[in-house]
């Protein structure tokens, strides 16, 4: 039995949707469009789309900028937990920064310009009076100090004035380190008569070389300068000490 051929314009009674040349979106309710059929870029602002389970499960579990991208998430802040990696910081301005500074520790720093800074400040203020003829030490007139590093100055200031008994009360006084004198100024009442005894000040700078406590003496004493004798004098002042960096 020989088939003939049935053209289209043969087929009657067909809905339209059964035509390729008319189908309707609206009339296709089941199966699958082949990818191939889909244009490169589908506008989906107005449309809800739901997700598989399996996507959104990959992306909660192993999710990237790009993979959170894609899905079109804006995630508020406050929604955020955890610590954000330095290496995924960038630039932040100034205007987003607030509350205080973590304590810094000095010894820290770096690509610092050398020398020149007060690192530590030490003082001790002393009072007596002076009724000897060698050097000795009067009460808080020894101040400790420990320096940070063997390469450390110590700026040392004495500042003393007294009452003098009579034109007879001469004095000196000397500063006293590591079992040696470092250096001694020396003062003379001359004149007639009671009046403030010229000012004992000494300021040196020293090297410890070390890095343990130092103890730093302003020692007094009475001397006859001149002939003029050796009354007792008063001592009243200050030994400060400044660790200098270099």
């Amino acid at each position: 039995m020989a088939l003939t051929k049935v053209t289209s314009g043969a087929v009657t009674g067909l809905a339209t949707s059964a035509t390729t040349d008319t189908t309707d979106a609206s009339n296709i309710t089941t199966g699958t469009i082949p990818t191939a059929r889909l244009d490169s870029t589908l506008d989906l602002s107005s449309k809800t789309v739901t997700l598989p389970a399996a996507s959104v499960t990959a992306h909660a579990t192993n999710p990237t900028k790009a993979s959170i991208e894609a899905l079109g998430i804006d995630l508020p802040a406050a929604d955020l937990t955890g610590t954000i990696s330095d290496a995924r910081l960038g630039t932040v301005s100034a205007s987003k920064l607030s509350g205080a500074l973590p304590a810094i520790d000095g010894s820290s720093l770096t690509n610092l310009p050398g020398g020149g800074k007060v690192l530590q400040v030490v003082q001790s203020s002393f009072s007596g009076t002076i009724s000897w003829s060698s050097y000795n030490d009067i009460t808080g007139s020894g101040v400790a100090i420990t320096p940070s590093s063997t390469t450390s100055k110590i700026l040392v200031m004495i500042e003393s004035s007294g009452t003098q008994t009579n034109q007879a009360s001469n004095g000196a006084v000397r500063l006293w380190v590591q079992s040696s004198e470092v250096a001694s100024r020396t003062a003379y009442a001359g004149g007639h008569g009671i009046r403030n005894l010229v000012p004992l000040v000494l300021n040196v700078i020293h090297s410890p070389n070390t890095t343990s406590s130092v103890t730093y003496y302003a020692q007094f004493e009475k001397r006859n300068a001149g002939g003029l004798g050796t009354a007792n004098f008063g001592a009243k002042g200050s030994i400060t000490l400044m660790e200098v960096s270099v």
